[in-house]
């Protein structure tokens, strides 16, 4: 598809984009007093969590992180009280992280904070650049899109996450095992890889699976090395039943703005936690049933890649706003490289384009509709996949070898 045919497309994108941003950051992220914006939370909201996570490990306080408690005094005493009285943090990260987080806690806070920005913000051009085929405008794209902004706003890893995820599955042919190493670091947060590892074990991809296997353990292992078992020992006693009851806290105080799930549009029409629990199991089932029926019926690459993400937004019940780096990047990826990019129509490549920012913005005032776009987005694939639009086209695997 030409550059020609594509552009007036791209530049709706970066435009609407860039529109819905504004919009969150007004809405949501606008900074008050000292390191606090309008939640109550730091200056940089989760990266409070990846700051410290680096600073307890370079001084030996590994053991605050696992003690809710503790953790917010302590942070209430390193930020002399701007933590907020209404927030309340959770370091509910597995402690294979922690190696990775070390570098944040060699400078101060507000330091740090700059270099993940730039760094984040660079990687998200790179990787948009990357996966497009080397188009400079999709590194501006990728850049701005409100995924990313959405999760420097938030302070969270997921362009590092997106690079992950996204590359390990468009190498999975060419470079099966670095796709699998790819995609075993990436279980500092797992839940995100359910589908991938659903789809790879449909696949019998036994490298794959064995090297993501690897570099895990790796993780893992250089994690009890530096820090010894009982940061794991407290993570399963003590992180694990909180993270069990956030949905239901979600629920009872119905802060549904960043989750643009199943489960937050049914909470917010009314529904009992019962109700929404169960119907989000309803929508799982179906959107992995979609995303494998895509997988398997579909022989164009970035649009199985783009479905897997777009069905793992949905499967989940607790998806947040600063995970959706890896739909824009898989969605750079099929815009830029699939051969029927334009079929899916404007509206729906909007609609998966702006669910980040627009979603937690309208829900501020209405009801939480985000999983609405995803869902029209993952039926019209499956409608395209079944009228051959994505197929037969040429193979694939070769175009990400330079990597």
């Amino acid at each position: 598809m030409s550059e020609r045919n594509l552009q007036p497309t791209a530049n709706l994108l970066l435009l609407s984009g860039i529109l819905s941003a504004i919009l969150l950051y007004e809405f949501i992220f606008m900074p008050g007093t000292g390191y606090n914006h309008n939640f109550g939370y730091l200056y940089g909201r989760d990266f409070a969590n990846y700051w410290a996570g680096g600073v307890a490990a370079l001084e030996g306080k590994v053991a605050v992180l696992t003690n809710v408690d503790a953790y917010n005094a302590w942070l209430h005493g390193m930020f002399g009280g701007s933590v907020g009285t209404h927030s309340h943090y959770i370091f509910s990260y597995p402690p294979n992280i922690l190696p990775l987080l070390v570098p944040f806690g060699l400078v101060p806070y507000a330091a740090a904070l700059y270099l993940y920005t730039a760094v984040s913000l660079a990687l998200a051009a790179v990787l948009g650049w990357w996966v497009s085929g080397k188009e400079r405008f999709a590194g501006l794209l990728m850049a701005l899109s409100p995924g990313v902004l959405a999760t420097i706003f938030n302070g969270h890893p997921g362009v590092f996450l997106a690079g992950l995820l996204v590359a390990g599955m468009l190498l999975l042919d060419r470079r099966p095992l670095l796709a699998g190493v790819l995609l075993g670091l990436a279980t500092i947060k797992p839940q995100l890889g359910l589908l991938i590892a659903l789809i790879l074990l449909i696949r019998l991809d036994w490298r794959v699976i064995l090297a993501a296997l690897a570099s895990a353990c790796a993780l893992i292992v250089l994690s009890i090395v530096l820090f010894g078992l009982t940061p794991w020992m407290a993570y399963f006693a003590k992180i694990t039943p909180v993270q069990l009851e956030v949905l239901r806290q979600i629920y009872d105080a119905k802060f549904l703005y960043f989750l643009p799930t199943p489960f937050a549009l049914f909470t917010s029409m009314g529904l009992s936690f019962a109700g929404a629990q169960a119907l989000q199991w309803v929508c799982s089932i179906l959107a992995a049933c979609a995303t494998v029926y895509i997988w398997l019926a579909c022989h164009d690459l970035e649009a199985r890649v783009l479905a897997v993400f777009i069905g793992t937004s949905l499967i989940l019940p607790y998806f947040n706003n600063y995970d959706f780096a890896m739909l824009a990047l898989a969605q750079v990826a099929f815009f830029y490289r699939s051969a029927a990019a334009l079929r899916l129509s404007r509206p729906l490549h909007l609609g998966l384009w702006t669910v980040a920012a627009l979603s937690p913005s309208i829900a501020i005032i209405g009801p939480q509709i985000g999983a609405l776009p995803l869902a029209a987005g993952l039926v019209a694939m499956s409608m395209l996949v079944r009228q051959g639009a994505f197929g037969p086209v040429e193979k694939t695997v070769h175009r990400y070898g330079d990597i």
